[in-house]
């Protein structure tokens, strides 16, 4: 498990950008802190991936052995 929180993760990423994702991380933050807490692998769908910088982000987050897939319009 990550112990940083998201807006510390995006604060500092310097991968891919999302620029959409600072309008989201409070939301996200506490829709799933408690699952983050617990520790225990995940399994994440991202649609609408941009240019990957939101699956960099969430890597950093989740907990280790977690699943990140996304989707996207665009195939780049």
């Amino acid at each position: 498990m990550s112990d940083k929180s998201l807006l510390d993760i995006f604060s500092v990423h310097d991968g891919y950008i999302s620029d959409k994702w600072e309008h989201y991380i409070g939301i996200y933050e506490s829709e799933l802190r408690a699952l983050v807490e617990a520790d225990k692998p995940l399994r994440l769908l991202e649609i609408g991936v941009q240019n990957g910088g939101p699956l960099q982000m969430w890597s950093k987050y989740l907990p280790v052995g977690s699943s990140i897939v996304g989707i996207d319009i665009d195939e780049r």
